[in-house]
């Protein structure tokens, strides 16, 4: 069966948005009737304007770039229509004030020229803004420079320096720049999202992530590119020619990968093209392994062709996501022509997906003209007025099995909020839920309050998840708050979700659980009350309404996954996970047959817990050893674990020992599913099992421990999210690969 994902996003969005999330099977059903269109009008020989390699093609200009504006990338006498010049000679000071300037969804050319300078700035096109062009004085000359980060708390998508969305936009002669440095991780200098764009003689510097080519259809001529990790990423169509692609020394014990394109679907018409570039070392300090790419999604597509490659390449060329694990047939990468040291295919990788020869009419599929210079498909990430029409006149149908959270819920607001109350509404609580109105540490009990305490209290609390104990340990925050303006409370909510994640600095759902109230609960309208206890009064009651919103989650997962289990079925669990545990009673209320093999869990055994809590339901239930796994999987139908954190990626960080479960239940095509409350999903990016801070927990052997013997005491792994199947959340049934957008939208 063919698990598709129909997601939904919850936060704050604007109608498109919500139109959207109905319409995702549609879309792509759309998109494999017209690529099977166009496979049978390649069969026919019918015309498609697609040029082939060796026609006379060497940098033309993608067919949808006019004339006048092909003028303007090659005129040194452009009229502006605002100049920026830092030092007071223009008509501006800042690039944001010039960007203030441009009218929305203007049909002519808004220009605006940049002095040289170094501008520390961030900023965001969005997209009602049109057929913009920025141009500076030379990419060495005008700078635009930022420094957000990963690791300082901002989400990769919002990372970078200069982001821009709305179609048709130019840039000429910039560096964008983020400084962040490579022990920052991901730090964006420049995100595009913007249909039928055009990068000419531009710079893009940072290490990891350096160019998010997010979507839409892109054009990059004679730019630099410098990077470490991932440096040039997204699922746009986008189409490089003569740049100057530059690896750069990472952190000791990293390698680069230049390319991590995000292909998801096999009907949709991007991926990346580099033709006629040069790959070299940014300096002589390159020492770390270098590869042209690896594989970011199932499908994913990379051609490098006609390209001069410098001898710093691994000659393998290129390199798994996951270390080990070869991507599947699936993907679509290949090399055509190329020349330098680091050019022989000779020992590449020998993945079904990789050719590393491929014809010139395999080749000419990727040109410029041929890849993303047709005018009559749209791009596959369709745009919003596109997508729109779609809507209108379309008689989509949603299956009933795999549902949205909006046809679940029958519900569609532009409130994260109200959307949540009205699918606890249609599924309340039992009669004996605990009630929340109380606070543990009240004032009036002559102790100060401590949101430490707080917490502690509400944490004992045994169905109660850590993220919910610090949502209700925040709310307690403002309603004993002696602050007297908005921005005293706002500081000191800001001091006590610090203090929460200090408490515990390995507890990751603790972290998204502060990170999330802070995002729903301070930035409101209620900040712009004018009567600072109107503001109050109406951030108790969004707080509170956002703990029980939270706390219900269980219900409605439950409500989706039981779906799933089936009559007669076998599911292996591990470790003790409260969400599962309620699907599981789901399942058994609605008199579902069905029996559970439950692993021992170590260190913590709670397998022995989960297997208790079966027992008293009468669901059939049997206790394996943990290394009994791929002994016992041949008679397992699914495996199904909770999650400490859903990460950036769709991979989960749990229980140690769940990679090894996915691990083996994908060799014996085993579908692995999680069940996960959205409060879980964290702004983590773990590049291997190594890249977060261990959780210990001492183990009991049994026997004394010689001195000399090491013991590996860290309790949970992370499993990547090629081995997992789908999540069951709050926000609907996912699959996992929506995961990052689900989470930008939770942090925009």
């Amino acid at each position: 069966m063919r698990y598709f994902l129909q997601e939904m996003n919850s936060t704050l969005h604007d109608d498109f948005k919500a139109r959207l999330q109905n319409s995702t099977e549609f879309a792509s059903n759309s998109l494999a009737i017209v690529t099977k269109i166009l496979s049978l009008l390649a069969n026919l020989n019918i015309p498609i304007h697609r040029k082939l390699l060796g026609s006379g093609e060497s940098s033309d200009f993608p067919s949808w770039l006019r004339p006048a504006d092909r003028r303007l990338l090659q005129d040194n006498s452009i009229v502006p229509n605002v100049t920026v010049a830092a030092d007071g000679t223009g008509d501006v000071l800042t690039i944001k004030e010039a960007m203030d300037k441009v009218p929305k969804k203007a049909t002519s050319r808004f220009i605006i020229h940049v002095k040289a300078g170094t501008y520390t700035e961030n900023i965001v096109l969005d997209k009602d803004v049109w057929n913009v062009m920025i141009y500076g004085e030379g990419k060495d000359m005008t700078i635009i420079s930022g420094s957000l980060n990963f690791v300082d708390g901002t989400t990769t998508f919002n990372t970078a320096t200069f982001a821009v969305v709305g179609k048709g936009f130019i840039a000429k002669n910039i560096k964008f720049k983020n400084t962040a440095g490579a022990e920052k991780h991901q730090a964006v200098a420049f995100r595009s999202g913007s249909d039928m764009s055009v990068m000419y003689q531009c710079s893009f510097d940072a290490f990891q992530d350096t160019l998010y080519t997010h979507s839409n259809r892109q054009f990059y001529l004679e730019c630099d590119i410098t990077g470490t990790i991932d440096f040039i990423f997204g699922n746009s169509a986008a189409v490089f020619q003569r740049c100057q692609i530059m690896p750069r020394q990472p952190m000791p014990n990293q390698f680069n990968t230049i390319t991590a394109q995000g292909k998801k679907d096999p009907n949709q018409n991007t991926g990346l093209s580099i033709q006629k570039c040069s790959f070299s070392a940014l300096d002589g300090n390159l020492i770390a392994p270098t590869y042209l790419g690896r594989p970011w999604k199932d499908f994913s597509t990379t051609i490098i062709m006609q390209s001069n490659i410098g001898g710093f390449l691994n000659p393998k060329g290129w390199i798994q996501w996951v270390s080990g694990v070869d991507p599947p047939r699936t993907i679509n990468y290949g090399e055509y022509q190329n020349t330098g040291p680091g050019a022989s295919t000779t020992q590449r990788v020998t993945w079904s997906g990789y050719k590393p020869t491929l014809t010139a009419s395999e080749a000419g599929k990727f040109t410029v003209e041929s890849f993303i210079g047709s005018d009559w498909l749209t791009q596959a990430n369709t745009t919003a007025s596109t997508m729109d029409d779609t809507l209108r006149n379309s008689n989509t149908k949603v299956s009933a099995y795999y549902q949205t959270r909006a046809a679940h819920h029958g519900v569609v607001t532009s409130d994260w909020l109200a959307q949540a109350q009205a699918a606890v509404g249609q599924h309340p609580p039992e009669s004996d839920a605990r009630p929340y109105s109380f606070s543990a540490t009240s004032p009036s009990s002559g102790k100060p309050f401590s949101v430490i305490d707080e917490f502690n209290n509400w944490r004992k609390q045994p169905d109660l998840a850590e993220a919910v104990a610090a949502i209700r340990a925040l709310a307690a925050v403002i309603r004993y708050s002696e602050a007297t303006t908005m921005m005293e409370l706002e500081i000191e909510l800001k001091k006590a979700s610090d203090s929460l994640k200090s408490w515990d600095t390995t507890s990751i759902s603790l972290t998204a659980g502060c990170d999330l109230f802070m995002r729903y609960v301070t930035r409101t309208s209620a900040l712009e009350y004018e009567d600072f206890n109107s503001a109050k009064s109406r951030l108790i009651e969004r707080a509170e309404k956002f703990g029980e919103i939270s706390y219900k989650a269980r219900k409605i997962i439950a409500m989706l996954g039981q779906d799933f289990i089936f009559d007669g079925c076998t599911i292996l669990v591990h470790g003790f996970s409260r969400v599962v545990l309620e699907l599981f009673k789901a399942a058994a209320q609605n008199n579902k047959l069905f029996r559970v093999f439950c692993t021992e869990g170590r260190p913590d055994r709670t397998g022995l817990l989960l297997s208790n809590e079966l027992a008293k339901l009468d669901v059939p239930v049997k206790l394996l050893i943990d290394s009994a796994v791929a002994y016992s999987m041949d008679e397992v139908d699914m495996v199904l674990v909770g999650a400490d954190g859903v990460v950036e990626s769709g991979g989960i960080i749990n229980m140690m020992g769940t990679y090894q479960i996915a691990l083996v239940a994908h060799t014996m095509n085993k579908p692995v599913y999680v069940a996960a409350e959205s409060y879980k999903f964290a702004r983590l990016y773990p590049l291997d099992q190594k890249d977060m801070a261990p959780a210990l927990r001492p183990i009991d052997f049994g026997v004394p421990i010689p001195a000399k013997v090491d013991v590996e005491t860290s309790a949970r792994d992370y499993t990547p999210p090629q081995y997992l199947t789908l999540l069951f959340t709050d926000l609907g049934v996912l699959t996992p690969s929506v995961v990052s957008d689900e989470l930008i939208q939770l942090y925009l």
